[in-house]
């Protein structure tokens, strides 16, 4: 006999974020909803965008680690699958980003793919599971050494998590 599966086998995906696309204003340069890691300058963009009309502006004033997205302020469940999608431009060259996904406790539960960013939208993609033990207060962000100098725009962040299909029958 045949084996005759029904339903609907599509994954489900849910936004995570609020104001990844930097749509939905900004406070002290700052976009709504993202952090300003680490003392560098954050500005408002409107003309190096990806979509709409701004984007968020990173102009390092140190030579360390540059982030860019949402810090303390994401709450991800042990053992789900994420989709992230984020925008990237380097005015300062090409550089190295990657993901970061950190745990409550600013443990690294996952690093990305390195890929390289120049002068022009570079998008860059990942998914993951998350397996940290603390799911409050985790941080989503794309990370660059920077120099003193450098200038990042970032736009068009999404977190999706990802839910499979639970309606089928055999």
């Amino acid at each position: 006999p045949d084996l005759i599966i029904n339903g609907d086998f599509t994954s489900t995906y849910t936004e995570i974020l609020s104001n990844g696309d930097c749509e939905s204003g900004f406070t002290g340069g700052v976009a709504n909803g993202w952090t300003d890691f680490y003392a560098h300058t954050f500005e408002e963009e409107n003309s190096i965008i990806n979509n709409g009309s701004a984007s968020q502006k990173i102009t390092a004033t140190s030579t360390s680690s540059l982030y860019g997205g949402f810090g303390d302020s994401i709450t991800l469940e042990q053992g789900k699958e994420y989709q992230f999608s984020g925008w990237c431009y380097s005015a300062t060259g090409s550089r190295d980003f990657f993901l970061v996904v950190r745990d409550g406790t600013n443990t690294t539960d996952f690093a990305g793919t390195t890929v390289s960013v120049g002068a022009g939208w570079t998008e860059i993609s990942e998914t993951f599971t998350f397996s940290g033990t603390t799911a409050n207060n985790c941080d989503v962000f794309l990370k660059v050494s920077a120099t003193n100098g450098d200038e990042y725009y970032f736009d068009d962040f999404s977190l999706e998590l990802i839910e499979p299909p639970t309606e089928w029958t055999v």
